[in-house]
């Protein structure tokens, strides 16, 4: 009999060794998890970033839009291109003070532009004593 050997000992090692085997695999799992996640949600941030910079450039171009053709074409447009935006801009407009002010508020051109001239039409009056000649 060998003095010192214990299976005892033996099969403690060999549990150890797989414990230690799973708490690395466990280890190596949660980081690549936090990889995976940190690379999703920097995708995420991207791709919100150009959606807001998609909607900040359609909104510069309706405003271009708007400023060469007029605030009545860009409506047609927009109520034919967008309906949803559109029903959108009229709830805005509808529901806020800024909106009802924005929507009863006339151009500066409606406001102080060109204004019919009223003509001064002649009367004639005939009566006694108003020309200066009795009849």
């Amino acid at each position: 009999m060998v003095f010192g050997f214990d299976p005892r000992k033996l099969v403690k090692d060999k549990q150890e060794e797989e414990e230690k085997k799973v708490e690395t695999a466990i280890e190596r799992q949660e980081r690549l998890d936090k990889m995976a996640e940190e690379t999703e949600a920097a995708l995420r941030k991207q791709s919100k970033i150009k959606k807001a910079l998609d909607k900040a450039d359609e909104a510069i171009r309706e405003v271009k839009f708007a400023e060469k053709f007029g605030l009545d074409k860009w409506k047609s447009w927009k109520e034919k291109a967008d309906p949803e935006g559109y029903e959108k801009w009229e709830e805005w407009q509808d529901n806020t003070v800024l909106g009802k002010i924005l929507k009863k508020s006339k151009t500066v051109k409606q406001e102080y532009g060109d204004k019919e001239e009223i003509k001064p039409q002649l009367a004639s009056y005939e009566s006694s004593g108003t020309t200066g000649i009795n009849n």
